[in-house]
């Protein structure tokens, strides 16, 4: 079976390169992190000259200096549907507290070459410095208190312990807190109905 190989990726994309025993081929999964985690591809991290000036799309965005979580989804989007014109789909995915990934695989490693050139292109146009200034703003927030996605968490644990499901730490994972609401007898629209409240309050929700 062939070795597991990882690639390296500028500043918010990570690729995975994974080895599949199937008839012989190699599974090439790419995923591209588009905020990454505090610190990674922030903007203080980016020097000056490689910044340089951003292209039109970006500027309009950077113009006053705050990246909003609208904009940085608009940018977001628009690197994705850069990648559609290449002949890439991807669907970018909401991860919670402001963090947003998408994926791509292929069986080829061609394909996936090319998908990589392309990604850098419709990131360097669309998203790259649109998502460093987003995530700098984003790390500064966290390192000042909870996340949301923690609140939000912790208000589930807190609402399933005011309709009789006992014993839920304000940290625990959400497959914990459904096993802890079957044990207590209890249907899983009351989970829902918590994770809702939780959303309203906090705009997210923690995914696992």
């Amino acid at each position: 079976m062939p070795s597991r190989r990882s690639v390296s990726w500028p500043a918010t994309a990570v690729v995975a390169v994974a080895a599949a025993a199937v008839a012989g081929a190699i599974s090439f999964g790419v995923a591209t992190k588009l905020t990454g985690d505090p610190g990674e591809g922030s903007a203080e991290g980016l020097a000056a000259e490689e910044r340089g000036t951003p292209p039109a799309f970006q500027a309009a965005i950077l113009a006053d200096g705050v990246v909003t979580l609208e904009e940085h989804k608009s940018a977001v989007y628009a690197a994705a549907a850069c990648l559609a014109e290449r002949g890439f789909t991807v669907v970018p995915r909401d991860q919670g507290d402001g963090y947003w990934t998408w994926a791509f695989r292929s069986e080829s490693s061609s394909e996936v070459a090319r998908y990589q050139a392309a990604d850098k292109e419709c990131r360097d146009a669309y998203s790259g410095q649109v998502n460093a200034v987003y995530l700098a703003a984003l790390a500064a927030t966290k390192a000042a208190g909870p996340s949301k996605v923690d609140q939000a968490r912790a208000e589930i644990a807190r609402c399933l312990a005011g309709r009789g499901v006992q014993g839920v730490p304000e940290d625990a994972p959400i497959r914990r807190m459904l096993d802890l609401v079957e044990n207590a007898g209890k249907p899983g629209e009351v989970f829902n109905e918590c994770r809702e409240i939780a959303r309203q309050k906090y705009g997210v929700v923690p995914a696992q």
